[in-house]
């Protein structure tokens, strides 16, 4: 009896659980599906590197850097695009720096870089 009653209660238990993964990101009552509610953001960190070149008109900034292991980047020297070309106002060849570097869609994109000290 006491095994019939906690295979009751197991079975329930998984029951509960399977349905609880299935609901996630449906509509209520609708039929449909919807995007899941909690989207990846993008992953933004700040990284170690010396500006080789810097590129006004591109909107670049060429740099050498350490690995981006989060992004999956190598170790390497390779030009950038930068969000505002403002920041390269400051910047020189063989200027060491820390840079804000994100992934947008298929694009690498430096959003901030600072002198580093």
């Amino acid at each position: 009896m006491k095994l019939k009653s906690l295979l009751a209660i197991l079975t329930l238990g998984f029951s509960a659980a399977s349905m609880a993964q299935h609901s996630h990101g449906t509509t209520s009552g609708q039929g449909g599906t919807r995007e899941p509610d909690v989207r990846p953001m993008e992953q933004a960190r700040l990284f170690n590197g010396e500006v080789r070149q810097v590129d006004k008109d591109g909107g670049t900034v060429t740099l050498k850097h350490e690995s981006i292991d989060v992004l999956d980047v190598p170790a390497t020297t390779m030009a950038y695009p930068v969000k505002d070309a403002s920041i390269l106002d400051h910047l020189h060849p063989d200027d060491r720096v820390r840079f804000l570097i994100v992934r947008q869609g298929k694009t690498l994109l430096i959003t901030n870089i600072v002198p580093s000290q």
